[in-house]
């Protein structure tokens, strides 16, 4: 079993407006990315809280997880974890669908991920 740390990523982007997070390691779907229980607890959602169902946290890794209409991974309420839909292979962005997760975009943006699915507005 894999030790889900922060040794296993590294965020990529710095300095720069777009930050995204990179694993340095392999999952296979289904296989979880990263535990976000023991994320901080808000009132609230903001820009980078994660919507677990019961609670909007904030994770000092999760936070550099970015949208993408295609993602390789999931918020799964159930477990309060990330989770690997797709292979996902050292060097690729960890990405989820917020539309799927959150109950509140509160942070409306373009997406430019790129895929033929992509919904262009989130909001």
């Amino acid at each position: 079993m894999k030790t889900l740390a922060l040794e296993n990523f590294f965020v990529s982007g710095l300095g720069s407006s777009y930050l995204k997070l990179i694993t340095k390691v392999h999952f296979d779907a289904g296989e979880k990315i990263l535990d976000l229980s023991n994320g901080e607890k808000l009132e609230g959602p903001n820009r980078i809280s994660i919507d677990l169902g019961d609670s909007h946290i904030s994770h000092p890794i999760a936070k550099y997880v970015n949208h993408s209409c295609k993602p390789n991974a999931n918020v799964c309420h159930i477990t309060k974890s990330l989770v690997a839909i797709t292979t996902v292979r050292p060097g690729d962005e960890i990405t989820f669908n917020y539309l799927e997760s959150e109950r509140q975009i509160t942070t409306p943006f373009d997406c430019n991920c790129g895929s033929s699915e992509c919904v262009g507005r989130v909001e």
